[in-house]
């Protein structure tokens, strides 16, 4: 019975073309079809096998064959690859010319070699493919990435070349006219790195902006702090996205400049500054412990090796006082992990439903707003302030 079956595939006839009776030898369109059903069921031939089979009894095309995902993720790996090494070559490519014509190039000549990089890195990242999925997402990030970049150093040399600008003023200019390139291209693309370079130019533009002010030397870190609390509570409401990168960045723009507040004046130190310092790391360890966060704890501790020496030789010149505080500090960071990892072990080995305690992790969008907007004019004020006493 299976020889007229195979002519009829062979001959690929449209089902209402066949005409043959009982002693033809063919099998009706009918159970040529509960054949192949029941083939499928017994597993004498795969679901692909049957796709194809049906497509040859109705006269249609026979389907394409799949590509394997393991193929097709080779093939994603080696396009990123590509790009990413064809990247790395122009950029030194571009360096290595830079570097030896550089002096040699007119001041037109240098813009437009700038505004060329710039213009490269913003088309590429759009001639990029969308069904390259996440490939091609990442691929257009660094690019993008780059334009900011590129962007960012085109109004440094105009600033330089053509304002006369330098040092804080020349930053300001060029961080604060990043902002709305960045902001557009992390609008149009959800990526880290936009994230990234967005924060970036808003850190920058307001620890330049403080200088201008003539102010006290810690104001730059107390800007730098602003910021970073700002942000972290705005990804806490859920404004800012993705919330753990939010949170994260946020966290450290605050340890940050409430370092670098501390380590303003020199070997001797502020007090001020590590007031602010000390105060925001205790912040971000109850907030770990609050948010059952270990990403915050370890941030925290790293803050906690980068500024507890110079507090310490702020509030302790003493080598014992010193030496035991920050024995202190350093059982209050066990602790607090122990906190964390309890309370996430409680939670997997009970029902969380029964055991769930309040979500502090995760705020609404309207009292994050106001935290922020209250956290940003309350810094304002008081920078304005001491910049005209001082």
């Amino acid at each position: 019975k299976t020889l007229p079956i195979i002519g009829f595939a062979t001959h690929r006839e449209p089902m209402d073309k066949i005409t043959q009776d009982e002693t033809g030898g063919l099998v009706p369109p009918i159970d040529l079809t509960s054949t192949i059903e029941h083939w499928t069921a017994a597993g004498l031939i795969s679901p692909d096998q049957a796709t194809s089979l049906r497509a040859d009894v109705e006269g249609k095309p026979l389907p394409a064959a799949p590509v394997p995902a393991g193929h097709e993720r080779r093939t994603s790996l080696l396009i990123e690859a590509l790009g990413y090494l064809g990247g790395a070559i122009i950029l030194a490519a571009f360096m290595l010319v830079i570097s030896q014509f550089w002096e040699d190039f007119t001041a037109t000549t240098r813009l437009v070699t700038i505004a060329t990089g710039f213009l490269a890195f913003v088309i590429a990242g759009l001639a990029v493919p969308q069904r390259l999925a996440g490939t091609g997402r990442r691929l257009r990030s660094v690019l993008w990435l780059g334009a900011s970049i590129t962007w960012a150093a085109l109004l440094a040399f105009i600033g330089n070349e053509y304002l006369s600008l330098n040092d804080e003023r020349l930053g300001l200019f060029a961080a604060g006219i990043s902002i709305p390139l960045a902001a557009v291209l992390w609008f149009f693309h959800r990526q880290p790195l936009q994230h990234v370079a967005f924060l970036a130019s808003v850190t920058v533009a307001a620890a330049t902006g403080v200088t201008v002010l003539s102010g006290p030397s810690e104001l730059p870190g107390v800007a730098v702090w602003c910021v970073g609390v700002a942000w972290f509570v705005l990804a806490w409401g859920g404004i800012v996205r993705p919330y753990g990168l939010g949170i994260a960045l946020g966290s450290i723009l605050a340890i940050f400049g409430g370092i670098i507040a501390m380590s303003a004046t020199g070997d001797e130190g502020s007090r001020s500054g590590a007031i602010l310092a000390l105060v925001t790391l205790a912040s971000v360890v109850v907030a770990a412990v609050l948010f059952r966060d270990f990403m915050l704890l370890v941030i925290a501790a790293i803050g906690t090796l980068q500024g507890m020496p110079i507090a310490m030789s702020i509030f302790f010149p003493g080598t014992l006082w010193a030496a035991l505080a920050l024995l202190v500090i350093g059982a209050a960071l066990i602790g607090a992990a122990l906190v964390i990892a309890r309370g996430r072990r409680r939670q997997t080995s009970i029902d969380r439903a029964a055991l769930a305690p309040k979500d502090w992790g995760h705020g609404g969008r309207l009292p994050a707003i106001i935290t922020s907007g209250v956290v940003v004019a309350g810094t304002a004020a008081a920078v304005v302030t001491a910049s005209l006493i001082a």
